[in-house]
């Protein structure tokens, strides 16, 4: 059975047959590396206004730098929370993807009611490096339009728990797709059902698929090299036999 992908989770999960990204503060107690897992690391766009902003942005920095972590995030931007100026997150978002350009490693991004301004982001820097977008509750229409920019999206269990979750996640080619837990506990295992469900496809397929997506995204990264992103053309799940 092909290891499942947790690709952005708060937690270290209990299940060894799972490849994990797993978000944590900037100042986390790094462990040595562990077998399928790895580590993100950013300031979250709640937290943009934050006193202390440049000096934790340094530690991030410093964290990519020396290649602890193996993506930078989750950065964003949220107009839900208007409590936190937007022009801060804007800000927050464009460091963030510069220091994901000068090291090669993912952006992982959180988006709420911004998607039309992460496109404006993408369209300005055209990065390089991979972008991502986690717990995507964008519409099918939306999310074809960032699918085809070249972003990679991710859908856990609130987004599949959606009534139009199966058009949401048809809608995304496969090479781009991604699942994860993001802070709800539930098993991993049990979000690829979800998926498969919704897809029309075995969960083995899937997993193989996903896994080839991860490994797409991070095998240059154990090697040394800059992240290869994914850029193929979509293709259609497999049916369930």
């Amino acid at each position: 059975m092909t290891d499942f992908v947790d690709i952005h989770v708060h937690s270290i999960p209990a299940s060894r047959n799972t490849n994990a990204l797993v978000c944590v503060a900037p100042g986390f107690a790094f462990s040595p590396p562990q077998k399928g897992l790895w580590f993100c690391c950013g300031i979250h766009p709640w937290n943009a206004a934050d006193p202390d902003w440049n000096d934790t942005f340094c530690q991030v920095a410093n964290l990519a730098r020396s290649r602890k972590i193996a993506a930078i995030g989750e950065t964003g931007l949220d107009r839900f929370r208007r409590d936190i100026p937007f022009d801060a997150q804007i800000e927050s978002f464009r460091r963030h993807a510069t220091l994901s350009e000068a090291t090669s490693l993912p952006l992982v991004i959180h988006s709420v009611r911004s998607n039309a301004d992460i496109l404006s982001e993408f369209a300005k820097i055209s990065p390089r490096s991979l972008w991502l977008i986690h717990g995507c509750s964008a519409n099918p229409a939306e999310i074809q339009k960032i699918a085809s920019m070249g972003i990679s999206i991710s859908f856990g269990p609130r987004e599949l728990a959606h009534p139009d979750a199966r058009r949401r996640i048809l809608s995304v080619p496969l090479e781009r797709l991604f699942l994860e837990t993001d802070d709800t506990h539930q098993p991993i295992e049990e979000v690829y059902q979800l998926a498969a469900q919704a897809l029309g496809c075995d969960v083995p397929y899937l997993a193989a698929q996903i896994h080839e997506n991860f490994q797409r995204l991070f095998g240059d990264w154990l090697s040394g090299a800059a992240p290869a992103g994914l850029r193929s053309p979509g293709s259609k799940p497999k049916p369930a036999s």
